[in-house]
């Protein structure tokens, strides 16, 4: 039973949404917050930790993390990384050397938009687990989110349809089904993808493209779990449409 997690790169909206789902279980944890420089990303997280903070479970690190004797009883160690963070590398491998010196379990988390070098990777994280999240969506992140972009161009009329990469998750599914795994988390990687397909009725212009990025092909005995989706793609774009539109008045 897992008991106290270390989550460095909490910054990251994914980690943030992490930690609270963690904190519900009654879980106790520790955030590395590092610095970010997409302002809009900071503002939403900053909103969040406000929310949290006064958790007693909750212990937050600003900028770098600092070992405490609890933490020599953290269950498990996190990375939550972000796309183009010019230190991603150094800052993994901080995260490690931590998990190491705690003799405690390691999970690194990123996008699958994030790394060319896939192998480099692979090396770093040979001894320990990897989970690559498909393509997020969901109220709050972020106009960068690539999901956003789509839906702005669409709603601008730059783009007569939404496309969509094969593999795309709800923020709310991503989060649930990464603190599926945890507690059974093995030393291999993983990757989710979601049941998917389309109401006929629906109103959106909706067009699924290939991912060129094939996990399968990169990272050798991948394994991909198959996520029941808690609402449909449609569901789901038609909340993040309200939200673009109600934050652009």
């Amino acid at each position: 039973m897992i008991e106290r997690v270390i989550i460095f790169g909490a910054q990251t909206y994914f980690g943030i949404c992490l930690c609270e789902r963690l904190l519900e279980e009654g879980i106790e944890v520790k955030v590395v917050l590092f610095d970010r420089e997409i302002s809009e990303t900071r503002a939403l997280v900053e909103d969040r930790l406000l929310y949290i903070g006064r958790n007693a479970l909750l212990e937050i690190n600003d900028s770098y993390y600092r070992e405490s004797e609890e933490d020599r009883e953290a269950d498990l160690v996190i990375y939550c990384g972000e796309e183009e963070h010019q230190d991603e590398f150094e800052l993994l491998q901080d995260s490690i050397n931590t998990a190491n010196l705690l003799n405690s379990r390691f999970l690194y988390i990123n996008s699958h938009h994030v790394h060319n070098g896939y192998q480099e990777l692979v090396a770093i994280l040979n001894e320990h687990s990897m989970l690559i999240l498909p393509t997020i969506y969901g109220a709050s992140l972020s106009s960068s989110n690539r999901i956003n972009k789509a839906l702005i161009q669409y709603l601008k009329n730059e783009k007569q349809e939404i496309v969509i990469e094969d593999h795309v998750l709800s923020i709310i599914d991503a989060v649930e089904a990464t603190y599926n795994l945890l507690e059974n988390l093995e030393r291999k990687f993983y990757t989710f993808s979601m049941k998917k397909g389309l109401n006929p009725e629906n109103s959106l212009p909706i067009r699924f493209v290939e991912d060129k990025e094939n996990l399968k092909k990169k990272i050798k005995g991948i394994c991909t779990i198959e996520v029941e989706s808690s609402v449909s793609i449609e569901e789901g774009l038609l909340k993040q449409i309200s939200y673009l539109k109600k934050n652009e008045d």
